[in-house]
């Protein structure tokens, strides 16, 4: 039988960190910041998406987090890496992902 599905791909430790912090946390950064880089972009310059931007902020952010927020994030992605997020797309917060995943780690 041949299997069409779409092969999981495991997440990377920034989707993890997105998937458990986007919702409570990182949200109003994010949309704060991306609305400054908007409003200063030159007349005709066409601005990144917003997920590319999130995606890339998240990723920056999680550099800046203390060591014990970046233990529980490797600790989340290495027990649930490969759980997709709920539509698909990398980056997408997914309140029932967190869910599991904090009864996951207790």
């Amino acid at each position: 039988m041949l299997n069409l599905t779409k092969p999981t791909r495991k997440k990377s430790a920034w989707q993890a960190y997105q998937s458990l912090y986007y919702s409570r946390k990182l949200k109003p950064i994010v949309e704060s910041v991306y609305q400054e880089y908007k409003s200063r972009l030159a007349d005709g310059e066409v601005a990144v998406s917003e997920l590319a931007f999130r995606n890339r902020k998240c990723q920056e952010l999680l550099g800046l987090e203390s060591e014990e927020v970046k233990a529980e994030v490797e600790k989340a992605w290495l027990v649930n890496g490969s759980l997709e997020t709920e539509d698909g797309e990398t980056g997408s917060a997914d309140d029932v992902q967190v869910t599991e995943l904090k009864a996951m780690q207790t």
